[in-house]
């Protein structure tokens, strides 16, 4: 659904996923942050592969906060799929400048 809604819904979606993840109780945010990750990712691959950007600064911002505040998780499977989400966010974003400054802070962390 992610891929065919307008821009400013797009960022009620990501804003919505980093609440929940924020208000879920420490037993079931990493299930919620799992789940939030699989559908977030599916759509990052669909955009990738139509060539469909974000379109809109603000929405790329709150994919990357919550893609970024995964990446330091304890479990390896949201690690691994922030990772992979960031790889993502690079491919829909396709910008060398982003591509550079999410080079760096990976080598940073």
């Amino acid at each position: 659904m992610f891929p065919h809604v307008a821009h400013k819904h797009r960022l009620q979606m990501l804003e919505h996923f980093g609440e929940c993840i924020k208000q879920a109780k420490a037993s079931r945010q990493q299930a919620i942050q799992i789940n939030i990750f699989t559908a977030v990712l599916y759509a990052l691959r669909s955009l990738a592969e139509t060539k469909t950007g974000f379109g809109n600064v603000d929405v790329t911002k709150a994919a990357v906060s919550l893609v970024l505040g995964a990446l330091g998780s304890s479990n390896e499977i949201l690690r691994c799929a922030a990772g992979e989400a960031l790889g993502r966010i690079v491919q829909v974003v396709g910008e060398s400048k982003f591509i550079a400054d999410m080079a760096q802070y990976s080598f940073d962390r």
